[in-house]
């Protein structure tokens, strides 16, 4: 029920899951591994949500770095509207260092993707930077 909806914007479908990535190898290595797609139970979501809730940038460390990134075609991020929201959300708390990449086509698993060593580089470069002495 909840995540159908997400598929449907991928149609016409070559599974259930098309929408975690492109790559089709990583999406059949999802179907096939028996501990994913697993249904969830009204008090796994129940937990979910309470967690989100509590979740609160205005409470975050204004000196926190928070490094968003996310497909620009993942139906959970609501294709990039909802993490920008989000983001813009944590900027308007006062976290200083914030920064958004939304990864063009991408879907769901960025980490998953075609576009894979892109996506890890963006990232080791975020740490790396973070990493960095103070002048």
């Amino acid at each position: 029920m909840t995540f159908g909806k997400f598929n449907r914007l991928f149609r016409p479908n070559r599974t259930d899951c098309d929408w975690l990535s492109r790559d089709t190898a990583q999406v059949d290595r999802y179907v096939a591994d028996p501990l994913c797609g697993f249904e969830c139970t009204t008090g796994l979501w129940h937990d979910f949500i309470q967690g989100m809730l509590t979740i609160k940038p205005s409470r975050w460390r204004k000196t926190l770095p928070v490094h968003l990134f996310s497909g620009s075609d993942d139906p959970v991020g609501e294709m990039g509207k909802g993490v920008t929201r989000h983001f813009q959300h944590i900027q308007k708390a006062g976290v200083r260092e914030t920064s958004l990449r939304l990864f063009e086509g991408g879907r769901h698993e960025m980490l998953n993707e075609t576009n894979t060593e892109e996506v890890r580089e963006h990232v080791l470069s975020l740490l790396a930077t973070e990493n960095e002495p103070d002048p």
